[in-house]
């Protein structure tokens, strides 16, 4: 064949390929723009002291879906107490500070409100029971240092399991840290989850489901917290194909152990129950995701609202049904224990090395303590005086059942308890403690660092924080306290959660009647307002403490009275609280922004944390024993 025109033959055939080629496949389409376009104006970033995350706006007056750990404080002494400023950054950049109406670590999910200027737009929530492996998902958020992004892939498995509260998506578009908080969208832009967990150098990432965030959302509505149903006490399992072979039934839930007295108890619940039906409906559970949301359908039943399950009881060889009644109470908190996260309290002397936390049905069973009485020592230092007393801390806790023969049945009557033989300086502090099967006494021997120090306290503002820590902290070192509130009256504490009371303090004197002379330091605390107190009679006092050499601490906000008490202060070095760094810089201070700033005999904090009130605590301690 002629070279040309098998030249020519080929460039036509090759010609006529790609024209092919390009007419068969189809346009890349525009999905991902189009959906980013559609969705990228519901979506916030979230910003609170030491990080940040993202959320969605629920409502066009401004109500927003994050996660519980984006606003939270995050401290091991109360995992439930929420960050104190939140700023909340729309798709305009326009910023906004945001309250908290309520959250949950466990599921992690926050509802908290801003109070914009226009309508915003809102997501669209999808039934997540509907999703299903396979399809496309894309996850929008603000990773760590970059601004709005929006990742594709897949949702990989729809009943991954990871010891939380309720199984949750599994997907392998991009979730880092920033993530968090963000929605989870299918094709049409309409929220699946909301994104939570990142699996690390895997690849994969965890969303928690549309419906148990909107579950989550009502209850925060109603109650402000996740106010979860249970009838105590018992343990489930599901009846997994074997187990099912074994016990001749194909499907249901196992009931594993009952509390010999419990609720369960005595309506009627007995280990190796089988149950066929709750509330009328087939109970048809046998896998583990099956068995969680079961669960998940008993913690989300109305408090005080009826429960009938038709039980299937072996015994004697016979087999037969048991109808079941009782009504749901509230659960009590739950311990932390794998990813859960926990919602007790904890309860710390840093003098005497020791924390504790209120005991729950749950911490007894783990312990396997029957004991009814009691609190259990979560934490114990050693070479402090619990480490020395030979106290155990978690995770096998001992339970301290009373004080110097006094029992104590429950937290506040601890706290009393320990407040009084503190404050009398008592040189030992009789324990009775359970120890597994074990019961004995030990004591505590505090080494009341500061006494003969004495420290006046002062209120200069409604509702002040980090007053447990302050007083633990002068009562467990010995030091003699007094005080002050402004004409003298009583000032109310406010409890760091809905779950809990706030109580009232009665002051010891008023502004006008304090005496510096008397004390070797002072100390102003800072408050749920952002009001600040410039009255002459409060700036009288600090100025002369000043002027006395007097050790002065300040927490947040009080800093700034410093300055406008004593203009010489602004040479030294001072931090205060972030929204108040404007108005120091402002005032030619040397304001450091450091959390914790000590010159001289002038101590302050910015107060954002449990932390770094414990380091200022730390910094005071030190300067007082010179």
């Amino acid at each position: 064949m002629n070279k040309k025109l098998l030249k020519l033959i080929t460039f036509f055939s090759f010609s006529f390929a790609i024209l092919f080629a390009q007419e068969s496949t189809p346009p890349q389409t525009e999905q991902g723009t189009t959906l980013f376009k559609k969705v990228d104006p519901t979506v916030v970033a979230i910003q609170i002291e030491k990080s940040g995350g993202s959320g969605m706006i629920i409502s066009a007056d401004g109500y927003i879906i994050t996660n519980g750990h984006v606003i939270s404080d995050g401290t091991k002494e109360n995992p439930l107490k929420v960050s104190k400023r939140i700023t909340v950054i729309l798709s305009d950049e326009t910023k906004y500070q945001a309250k908290v109406i309520g959250h949950s670590m466990d599921p992690d999910v926050a509802l908290i409100k801003i109070e914009p200027k226009h309508p915003l737009p809102t997501v669209t929530f999808f039934d997540s029971s509907k999703v299903q492996t396979g399809q496309k998902c894309y996850a929008l958020g603000m990773p760590v240092g970059l601004k709005r992004t929006l990742t594709s892939g897949i949702v990989s498995n729809t009943e991954r399991i990871l010891g939380t509260f309720t199984s949750v998506f599994q997907t392998d578009a991009a979730i880092n840290p920033g993530n968090s908080g963000g929605p989870l969208f299918n094709e049409n832009g309409e929220v699946i989850g909301i994104n939570t967990y990142a699996g690390g150098g895997q690849n994969l990432g965890f969303t928690i489901p549309s419906n148990v965030v909107t579950t989550l959302k009502d209850h925060f509505f109603k109650f402000g917290y996740f106010k979860k149903a249970t009838v105590p006490f018992f343990f489930t399992s599901n009846i997994y194909d074997e187990l099912g072979e074994a016990l001749g039934v194909p499907h249901g839930v196992i009931i594993e152990y009952v509390e010999l007295g419990s609720q369960a108890y005595q309506a009627g619940m007995r280990a190796g129950d089988i149950v066929l039906e709750k509330n009328g409906k087939a109970v048809t559970v046998r896998t583990l995701a099956q068995l969680l949301q079961f669960e998940w359908e008993m913690a989300t039943q109305e408090v005080d609202s009826n429960l009938h399950l038709k039980l299937l009881r072996k015994e004697n060889n016979e087999t037969k049904e048991i109808e079941f009644n009782t009504k749901m109470i509230e659960d009590e908190p739950s311990p932390a224990m794998g990813f859960q996260k926990g919602e007790i309290k904890e309860i710390n002397y840093y003098e005497l090395g020791l924390g504790v936390q209120q005991t729950v049905r749950l911490s007894k069973y783990m312990q396997s303590i029957t004991e009814p009485l009691g609190v259990f020592i979560s934490s114990s230092t050693p070479n402090f005086p619990a480490g020395r007393a030979g106290l155990i801390g978690a995770p096998n806790s001992d339970l301290i059942t009373h004080i110097n023969n006094t029992p104590i049945p429950n937290m506040q009557v601890f706290e009393e308890m320990m407040e009084k033989c503190l404050k009398e300086k008592q040189s030992k502090i009789v324990l009775k403690i359970v120890r597994g099967k074990f019961t004995f006494e030990t004591a505590l021997k505090p080494t009341y660092r500061l006494a003969g120090k004495s420290v006046a306290i002062i209120v200069s503002t409604s509702e002040p924080t980090y007053w447990n820590e302050i007083m633990r902290f002068v009562n467990s070192t010995g030091a003699t306290t007094k005080i002050f509130s402004k004409t003298g009256e009583p000032f109310k504490i406010s409890p760091p959660n809905s779950r809990e009371k706030g109580f009232t303090v009665k002051a010891h004197d008023s502004f006008d009647k304090l005496n510096i002379s008397e004390f070797d330091s002072l100390i102003i605390l800072d408050g749920n307002t952002t009001q600040l107190d410039t009255g002459k009679d409060i700036l009288k006092f600090l100025k002369e403490a000043i002027s006395l050499k007097k050790i002065v601490a300040a927490i947040g906000s009080r800093s700034i009275l410093l300055l406008e008490a004593e203009p010489s202060i602004k040479s030294k070095k001072i931090t205060t609280s972030a929204q108040h760094s404007e108005i120091a810089q402002s005032l030619n201070a040397n304001y450091t922004g450091k959390d914790n700033e000590m010159d001289e005999n002038i101590l302050t904090s910015t107060g954002s944390d449990e932390d770094i009130v414990k380091e200022f605590i730390a910094l005071w301690k030190n300067e007082l024993k010179k």
